[in-house]
């Protein structure tokens, strides 16, 4: 994976960033940005996906649930957004998600 991420890093024009923005309701947004801007997002995501504990990822625990945490997601969007995604949490399977998603909801 780790030589994907270095070849679209290496054809990357601009660092454009992605904005989210409200849409017709607060429960709502949209995600506006470049093409190049969409490609950076990826790339992102992609080095996120490739963090183990044992890389360069914050190994994390919230509430019992063990985590990888990383910031990178931060460098793809537009701090001025109506909302900034500052750090993502990957979790080892989707019932450990869902208990991500409730804990971060209050519940």
């Amino acid at each position: 994976m780790k030589e994907i991420i270095d070849k679209l890093k290496s054809d990357c024009k601009s660092d454009d960033e992605l904005s989210i923005e409200f849409e017709t309701s607060p429960d709502e947004a949209v995600v506006i940005g470049t093409r190049q801007a969409y490609i950076n997002a990826a790339i992102r995501l992609l080095e996120i996906a490739g963090q183990t504990p044992a890389s360069e990822g914050e190994q994390d625990e919230i509430q019992g649930v063990q985590t990888v945490c990383s910031n990178h997601i931060k460098h793809a969007f537009n701090e001025f957004g109506k909302v900034w995604p500052v750090a993502a949490y990957m979790a080892k399977d989707s019932d450990r998600v869902n208990k991500l998603i409730s804990i971060f909801k209050g519940e």
